[in-house]
């Protein structure tokens, strides 16, 4: 089974035993509500042609129409005969169907010049690669931004203007490595970045640093500041309380960058922001662990 965005359809082939006939293949559309319970939407017409056949077995291939523009949307294919009941049943999401290059448009460019074997050893192993005209710290930020402008968000990456100093004096008050955001979103994504261990001041001086733009820039204003730690480092806990008790930094270690860019694979990068944004409750899975 295959979805098109070009035309809007999905298309199906299959196979059926010339003994068996008064076979009939139904299609339905159907989502996922808020507590995962799948709800029909509607019944999708097919419409079904013999392609070829081997011996006794007949070749088919069907075609219907459905609405692409949201791709959690479930898609299900189901063979029903008269007495026999239902024979059988194929079930996906549509971001699974569609073809791999177009569910991330910038990723599927960049695995032409950085394939993916070496793009995933770049930021997962980051502590492994001896970048050419980079320090192995600066090109670890490098990569994480081309992970988060992968995830669909503009990014600076700082480098020697990272500080955060005080105006009159020079005093270094706290410092950033990364700046990001969504066009059109209300948000600011803060990183920072180490390839090895993160220590307690990392958290505290990542906590300050949010808390400074948010006082001294976007004060009065609906723009939501939020804090990440992108490390090298493995087996790292998914937060870290800096600050107040309402204050949690996500961590995203190198077993996180991992399941981000399986995640990218497939088009789900929301599971990635939803992460961010409640850390407490949300963890990141791969595709392959979800429903």
């Amino acid at each position: 089974m295959t979805v098109s965005t070009v035309d809007n359809s999905v298309r199906a082939r299959y196979l059926r035993h010339s003994a068996i006939p008064g076979l009939n293949l139904l299609a339905f559309l159907k989502e996922r509500d808020h507590n995962s319970i799948e709800v029909p939407l509607r019944r999708v017409p097919l419409t079904v042609e013999q392609t070829g056949s081997e011996e006794d077995i007949g070749i088919f291939s069907c075609l219907g129409e459905i609405e692409t523009a949201n791709r959690e949307l479930l898609i299900e294919l189901k063979a029903t005969h008269a007495v026999l009941g239902d024979v059988e049943s194929v079930q996906d999401p549509l971001w699974r169907l569609i073809p791999e290059a177009e569910r991330n448009v910038l990723l599927a460019a960049v695995k032409r010049f950085c394939p993916q074997p070496r793009l995933q050893n770049l930021l997962v192993k980051a502590y492994e690669h001896n970048p050419k005209r980079l320090k192995t710290s600066s090109a670890f930020e490098l990569h994480i931004a081309w992970l988060l402008g992968l995830c669909g968000l503009s990014t600076i990456v700082l480098g020697e203007y990272e500080q955060l100093l005080a105006e009159q004096t020079g005093v270094q008050r706290a410092s950033v490595d990364i700046l990001a955001n969504k066009t059109k979103n209300n948000a600011l994504l803060v990183g920072a970045c180490t390839i090895t261990t993160p220590k307690e001041e990392d958290f505290m001086n990542l906590a300050h640093a949010c808390e400074i733009l948010r006082r001294e820039v976007f004060q009065d204003t609906s723009i939501r500041v939020f804090p990440v730690l992108f490390t090298g480092a493995l087996g790292q806990s998914s937060y870290k309380q800096a600050g107040d008790e309402f204050t949690y930094v996500p961590i995203v270690d190198a077993d996180r960058i991992g399941i981000v860019l399986e995640l990218l694979e497939f088009g789900m990068e929301r599971l990635f922001f939803e992460f961010l944004g409640n850390p407490l409750l949300c963890e990141l899975r791969s595709p392959k662990d979800l429903p």
